[in-house]
C-alpha cells in the first residue's frame, strides 16, 4: 500500500498476475466446458477494443482502459454434445487476441465453449483448445497445428473420447481451474 490518498499512490506499488493453465487432458476439457457443440463459424459480426467484465459490468464496451482485441462471430450449431441449457442454435463467440484472419468461416470446428459474465454469449476455453479443428485426419488448432496440451487423436476419435468424457464429466468451477499466480512488489 502507498502512502498517498489512495491505495496507488506512494513509493511503491504492487503487482499481480494470474495465469489459467490449459487442459492436460480431454476429460479436464470437458470438465471446464459450460458447452461443447460441432458447428461453423459464420462471419465477423464486430470487432474492437473493450476492457475485461463480469456481473456487475456486463457491457465490456463501457469498461475502461485497459482495452484488448475481441471479435465476435455467429456460430452455426450442427450439433450439441454438452448443453448448458442456454445455447442456442446460433450463439455468439466472443474471441480474445486473434486477428479473424486466424479463424476459417465455414471451418468446421469443435467448439468448447464457457459462457461470458453477459449470460448472451461464449468465449473459447484457454489454451486454444475451444475451437478445434475436425475435417482433417486429426484434430488440430485453427492455425493447423496438433494441439500440445491434449491428446493428438484422429478426429474420430477424439470425438468418441470428448462423448465418452461428456458421461462422466465433473464439472470444475472457474475459480478451481489450475493456475500460477505472481506476485511482485
Amino acid at each position: 500500500r502507498g502512502l498517498g490518498p489512495n491505495e496507488h499512490d506512494g513509493p511503491y506499488q504492487e503487482m499481480g498476475i494470474s495465469l489459467i493453465l490449459p487442459p492436460r487432458s480431454i476429460q479436464d476439457l470437458v470438465n471446464r466446458a459450460d458447452s461443447i457443440v460441432i458447428g461453423t463459424l459464420g462471419p465477423v459480426i464486430r470487432q474492437g477494443l473493450e476492457g475485461p467484465y463480469d456481473q456487475a459490468n456486463p457491457d465490456p464496451r463501457d469498461v475502461p482502459a485497459p482495452r484488448l482485441r475481441f471479435t465476435y462471430y455467429t456460430v452455426n450449431v450442427e450439433q450439441v454434445l454438452l448443453n448448458d441449457g442456454v445455447i442456442l442454435q446460433a450463439p455468439t463467440l466472443r474471441v480474445f487476441g486473434r486477428p479473424p484472419e486466424y479463424y476459417n468461416p465455414g471451418t468446421k470446428y469443435l467448439l468448447t465453449l464457457s459462457r461470458n459474465p453477459d449470460d448472451k454469449s461464449y468465449g473459447p476455453l484457454v489454451g486454444g483448445l475451444g475451437l478445434l479443428t475436425i475435417d482433417g485426419p486429426a484434430v488440430a488448432l485453427p492455425n493447423g497445428t496438433p494441439p500440445d496440451s491434449v491428446e493428438a487423436l484422429p478426429s474420430g476419435a477424439f470425438l468418441q473420447a470428448v462423448r465418452a468424457s461428456i458421461e462422466t464429466r465433473q464439472p470444475l468451477d472457474r475459480r478451481e481451474w489450475p493456475r500460477v499466480s505472481f506476485r511482485d512488489t
